[in-house]
């Protein structure tokens, strides 16, 4: 299966959030694409119609229908999809939420933080890192 660089799948049911995570990937290198998912069932459905993969996966974890941990589960599950870096992206905090999403086979967990700017700069830290298939996790913000 190829990895297409510079792609990026996000998602997440807000529509702001959505925005704000497009407008940063665009600051910090506008070669990326990013493709927009407004749920847990729309990622995995356009996951399996690719013939590609994304670079990385952007995933929040408070969904309707199919939650992001319901997601995370089903993608490393899947032999085509096993090894894309999976970012946890959500406001919950909780040492729950971390390490459940860590047991589940997330990458990273970013806690999204009240500034732009330190979102911003978060990602920028993943996009720019050196991921394979045995990345240990990281937890920011």
């Amino acid at each position: 299966m190829t990895t297409s660089g510079n792609t990026i799948f996000y998602a997440d049911d807000d529509i702001d959030d959505q925005q704000f995570f497009k407008e940063i990937i665009s600051e910090i290198d506008p070669d990326y694409k990013v493709f927009i998912q407004k749920s847990g069932v729309e990622l995995m459905t356009v996951l399996e119609k690719t013939l590609w993969l994304p670079q990385f996966i952007f995933l929040d974890l408070n969904m309707p229908v199919k939650t992001g941990y319901e997601v995370l589960k089903e993608i490393r599950h899947s032999e085509r999809f096993k090894y894309v870096p999976v970012i946890v992206l959500s406001t919950a905090g909780n040492e729950f939420a971390i390490l459940k999403a860590k047991e589940l086979g997330a990458t990273a967990f970013i806690v999204k933080p009240n500034k732009l700017g330190d979102l911003k700069t978060i990602i920028n830290t993943i996009l720019s890192s050196q991921w394979d298939n045995h990345a240990v996790f990281k937890k920011y913000g």
